[in-house]
């Protein structure tokens, strides 16, 4: 209850007129325009990527100026707002920019595309282990190359994961030619560390019935006994002449290592 009433000649507070939000604006525009704002270092405690040029009077980010030429972050801005510095921190180009330079800068081991690739390289030598262990197992049973694709498709039907690439005779020849080559590398070295060497040749046929001639080797390499299959010759003929078609005079043969013995 107002007491106004009982005192001549008081008047009641003029109230005061609210101000449209237009008038608002207006008003809260000339105050930024007369408004010295100033870069708080502050905000680098919590933004890394903020970073002042105090030559030019502007802010920067130096995750987008590194990895882009365009916009106000990465030219300079000027506009000292947290509200402004907010706005490029949650936008999704800013997002993209640090993600890629974390990568960029993460070791190799560590980044997503490396362990990506080993996860895939797992997998790929994985399905070439077993396409080669069915080939070696295919070639030592004197099996044909043909028989490489339905070896494939049973290891498939077994629950073995080879892939759709490298299931046919031509790859099975490439796996067994790199094979042997690999297991010639490993004996020739064994050979070449050999102090003695006991060589036996054999004459044989194969499983097309061709003349093959067979060098073994058997030698003691640090006391371990090393044996094993050196060289497979295809012959046209069973004699000697196979081996060689022409006469070998000795000056032609390669000088005799001194430790042999007539």
């Amino acid at each position: 209850m107002s007491l106004l009433g009982w005192v001549p000649g008081a008047k009641p507070k003029a109230q005061p007129v609210k101000k449209t939000s237009e008038e608002k604006r207006q008003i809260q525009k000339v105050y930024e325009t007369k408004r010295q704002r100033k870069f708080q270092t502050a905000w680098q405690e919590t933004l890394s990527w903020l970073v002042y040029d105090d030559e030019k009077n502007t802010m920067f980010c130096k995750v987008c100026r590194e990895l882009e030429t365009a916009g106000t972050f990465c030219t300079g801005n000027s506009n000292f707002k947290i509200d402004t510095i907010r706005i490029h921190d949650t936008a999704d180009a800013h997002k993209f920019n640090v993600a890629k330079f974390n990568a960029k800068s993460m070791p190799v081991a560590q980044s997503i595309a490396s362990k990506s690739l080993v996860l895939l390289d797992k997998s790929r030598v994985g399905k070439l282990c077993t396409l080669f262990r069915t080939a070696h197992g295919m070639a030592k049973s004197g099996r044909p190359y043909t028989d490489f694709v339905w070896l494939c498709s049973l290891n498939e039907a077994n629950g073995l994961d080879i892939g759709k690439t490298y299931r046919n005779d031509k790859a099975a020849q490439k796996f067994v030619t790199t094979i042997a080559d690999t297991q010639q590398d490993i004996q020739k070295e064994i050979v070449d560390k050999a102090n003695f060497i006991s060589i036996i040749s054999d004459g044989s046929t194969d499983t097309a019935s061709r003349e093959t001639e067979i060098i073994y080797l058997r030698t003691s390499l640090k006391c371990q006994e090393a044996k094993g299959q050196q060289h497979v010759m295809v012959l046209h003929g069973g004699s000697v002449w196979s081996v060689f078609p022409e006469p070998v005079s000795p000056r032609e043969l390669p000088p005799r290592p001194s430790w042999i013995v007539r």
